[in-house]
């Protein structure tokens, strides 16, 4: 698990690939009810900034921390000693009165004034506490001052001894090689906002989103970090004949090369199709061309990777959903989106070679885990046994990815329900992952979570505590209902409102304890 001295400071991720939308389009709960997540991370609206398709850029890093993570001054560190004290007595007050209670049995009654002034103390010391810090929240964070935006110290409320409660799932019930490989892949990271940025004229560039080039180096650093599977968001649009739908081979030869490079490392690697602009609309109008646009992509891209292993994945699309319509998928949005999952795996199957076995990832409407399971069907294969089903998880929204929310607080560390989204806790976790769990892991069809994750509000010690109880319940819980968590990181590292872990350029984690958080699940 974690100690204090891991709670440096708020960890970032840039929502350059999730969009950060209002929050009513990202709330799907049945009126009256705390249902149905947004597990819908989608792009930005068309006025965003070049880069945006998503989840939010940004760039620069934090002040620097104490190597030692502790609290940076004496007051600091009095301050955290008095709140540990605060958050032992609360917790343990009525057994401090029952103690003293039982050793004051027989004796005569004049020493019953001790219990009178055990009962007294403990409520001195509790009003203490609470005016001290210990009950009514922390005070307003100062900016100015490096520890409270870069050291993440434990809130004055929250209690610093809390751990999150163990992970509800039952493991992997199924048995094949499907789940087999599933395990293999561990816990995952994605390559975000590099091969899917375009250029302001819809052109996939992988600097346009202000990432670096990818090197071999940097992806030996996540390999290193602990990270056993790699998901690569890739726009294909970028054709040398687009009346063909014809890809540059130059931009074929470059995803192949950092595909090689990923897989000569050691990890499972996942290749999409991403939102590359928003074309895969969900809509009888749109459906033909549609269709042969992606048919031809997934021609191509079958070729050029046909007698690769099988440690080299498929997913057909990423995030479907018709533009601007946040509800519940129509039955015409599900029967297209449907038979766009139908068409790629025909598409690559038909491409015959190490493609006619490879694993095969579908997603279902929109990521969200309530529509897949109301909307979607695995597709017809060729070959049993070799299809996954993939969604996404933001829950809850306005502590995720709405960085001007008063929500600060989630699960069961919260202290103020007043900071809290009112939903989305540890329960509501172990609600969505066992569903999607019964409906395809115990059926013996691996789910990958294909992204997850909150953004980073620098300067907030609150929020960076509570986000890293939320990276690691989540995680742990996903690998607890025989998911495969693949964490989003955009490269926005050091960034307010950014979800990057690593440094793209030189490799270095950001956030060493979210990594620590995410990675060490695997192994508790």
């Amino acid at each position: 698990m974690y100690s204090f001295t891991e709670l440096r400071g708020p960890r970032r991720r840039v929502y350059a690939s999730k969009n950060l939308l209002p929050a009513d389009r990202f709330d799907h709960r049945p009126a009256g009810g705390d249902a149905g997540a947004d597990e819908a991370g989608t792009r930005a609206p068309a006025s965003a900034a070049p880069g945006v398709e998503g989840k939010t850029r940004a760039a620069g890093r934090p002040p620097a921390v104490a190597e030692s993570g502790r609290p940076a001054s004496r007051r600091d560190a009095g301050r955290f000693a008095f709140e540990a004290g605060c958050g032992l007595l609360r917790r343990r007050a009525f057994r401090i009165f029952i103690f003293v209670s039982y050793l004051n049995r027989g004796v005569p009654m004049s020493f019953g004034r001790l219990r009178c002034f055990a009962f007294f103390f403990t409520l001195a010391a509790l009003a203490a506490c609470k005016n001290g810090g210990g009950g009514d929240g922390p005070p307003p964070v100062d900016a100015s001052s490096s520890s409270a935006a870069s050291s993440g110290s434990v809130a004055a409320g929250a209690d610093p001894d809390y751990r999150p409660p163990p992970a509800g799932g039952p493991g992997c019930r199924a048995d094949n090689a499907a789940i087999a490989l599933a395990r293999a892949m561990g816990v995952g990271w994605n390559l975000g906002n590099s091969l899917e940025a375009l250029n302001a004229d819809g052109t996939p560039e992988e600097t346009a989103w202000g990432n670096p080039p990818v090197t071999r180096a940097f992806l030996q650093a996540v390999w290193d970090a602990g990270f056993r599977s790699l998901r690569l968001p890739v726009a294909w649009s970028r054709f040398s004949d687009p009346s063909t739908y014809t890809i540059d081979p130059a931009w074929l030869d470059r995803v192949q090369e950092v595909v090689d490079w990923a897989l000569d490392i050691g990890f499972v690697v996942i290749v999409n199709e991403h939102w590359d602009g928003g074309w895969l609309q969900p809509t009888y109008a749109a459906r033909p061309q549609a269709s042969e646009r992606l048919r031809r992509i997934w021609e191509q891209v079958a070729a050029r990777f046909r007698d690769y292993p099988e440690r080299l994945l498929f997913a057909g699309t990423n995030e479907v959903m018709v533009e601007g319509d946040w509800g519940p998928p129509t039955e015409e949005y599900c029967e297209v989106q449907n038979g766009y999952n139908q068409l790629f795996v025909d598409t690559v199957r038909a491409s015959g070679g190490g493609n006619a076995q490879r694993y095969l990832v579908v997603q279902g409407f929109n990521t969200n885990i309530d529509y897949t399971l109301d909307c979607n069907t695995l597709p017809q294969d060729t070959v049993s046994g070799r299809l996954m089903m993939e969604v996404h998880y933001y829950d809850p929204y306005p502590f995720t990815l709405q960085p001007d929310s008063d929500v600060t607080q989630w699960g069961g560390r919260a202290y103020d329900p007043a900071r809290t989204a009112g939903w989305g806790d540890e329960d509501w976790v172990e609600r969505q992952f066992g569903k999607i769990r019964e409906a395809y892991a115990d059926r013996g069809v691996p789910v990958i979570l294909g992204e997850y994750g909150t953004v980073a509000r620098l300067g907030d010690a609150e929020h960076a505590l509570f986000r890293l109880d939320w990276y690691d319940y989540v995680t742990r819980s996903a690998l607890s209902h025989c998911l495969v968590p693949m964490v989003w990181d955009n490269g926005a590292a050091g960034a307010d409102d950014g979800m990057g872990l690593f440094d793209r350029t030189t490799g270095e984690p950001v956030h060493p304890e979210l990594i620590a958080a995410v990675v060490g699940a695997a192994t508790d």
